[in-house]
């Protein structure tokens, strides 16, 4: 997936809606309808990919830690071990880019696109 299609699929799934026939508009979660012009900075989709402030927005909604957990370890590339020194646990999870913690999210939810 690219980052476009990422951005959408997680803001779709937190609640925005694009409304058939007009792509340049958006419905966010509070319900307010606003425009949305790629060139500009009014109000657009939140860069999940590129921004860990927009990553806290889908991380607030996470149920399951220990699914995340397990996924982002994979995207990683450490793995899942329940033994796994919690240090170097911890150090994987905080140095996660966005981009791969996008990538657990939509895994745990299952709308990963390969």
């Amino acid at each position: 997936m690219n980052d476009e299609e990422i951005n959408r699929a997680i803001a779709e799934h937190l609640g925005w809606i694009v409304p058939d026939g007009c792509a340049n508009w958006r419905t966010r979660p509070d319900g307010k309808t606003v425009f949305f012009n790629p060139l500009s900075e009014q109000d657009p989709i939140p860069n999940y990919c590129g921004d860990l402030n927009a990553c806290a927005e889908f991380e607030k909604t996470i149920v399951d830690w220990v699914c995340y957990r397990i996924k982002l370890s994979n995207v990683l590339g450490i793995g899942y071990a329940p033994d796994l020194d919690i240090c170097e646990d911890v150090r994987a999870f905080v140095s996660a880019k966005p981009k791969q913690r996008c990538e657990a999210f939509l895994r745990i939810h299952n709308k990963w696109k390969e």
